[in-house]
């Protein structure tokens, strides 16, 4: 669904064979290893909700913050395959001056996580270099997309290959009166399938 999910099963496979068998490895050990399997198996090794990555994702630092995000995410219930994704993006990618990341001499999210907290420019900030390819395959998650802007007013975007959308929300309070009012603006016909 975009969520993570076959990373996270390899992180944890990875995790349980070193406790399992008493192996001991180090979490860079372990890490290095995440590497080999997928650019984002890594993270799910770290254990902490927020890092930011170079390279292909997988050069992590953490980053500390007692900071709690809340997300409304919707799967629309159409299937996606992450290689299908990636090999469409991969042929885009050719034509443009820049690959799936790019040199970034100002990362501004530890800001936002650590001092004053920002949530509208933390909102202005999510992009998603998926996203076109993976709405290029399911016209509705542009369809949902437009939906949470206009009856949430929030900004949303594809997460990872798709398909599941997502904005942020303060508070869970926040994003539970989101799930309601997008579920009374939106047909149930329309949102057959979904799981939000």
């Amino acid at each position: 669904a975009g969520l993570g999910g076959g990373s996270s099963d390899a992180a944890s496979v990875l995790m349980g064979i070193n406790k399992l068998f008493n192996l001991r490895l180090s979490e860079k050990k372990l890490i290095l290893l995440a590497e080999k399997l997928g650019a984002d198996v890594p993270f799910f090794i770290l254990n902490n909700p927020f890092a930011i990555g170079k390279g292909k994702g997988d050069d992590l630092t953490k980053i500390k913050s007692n900071k709690i995000l809340w997300h409304l995410i919707i799967f629309s219930g159409f299937k996606t395959s992450t290689k299908d994704i990636y090999d469409a993006f991969a042929r885009k990618a050719k034509s443009l001056p820049k690959g799936l990341t790019f040199k970034c001499e100002d990362v501004k999210i530890p800001r936002y996580l650590t001092g004053s907290f920002d949530f509208k420019a933390l909102e202005k900030m999510l992009c998603n270099d998926l996203e076109d390819i993976a709405i290029s395959k399911n016209l509705r998650l542009k369809s949902i997309i437009e939906r949470l802007a206009s009856h949430l007013g929030r900004k949303a975007i594809v997460s990872g290959s798709g398909p599941s959308v997502f904005c942020l929300c303060r508070t869970g309070k926040e994003a539970l009166a989101a799930k309601k009012k997008i579920f009374k603006a939106v047909p149930a016909d329309e949102r057959k399938g979904w799981q939000v």
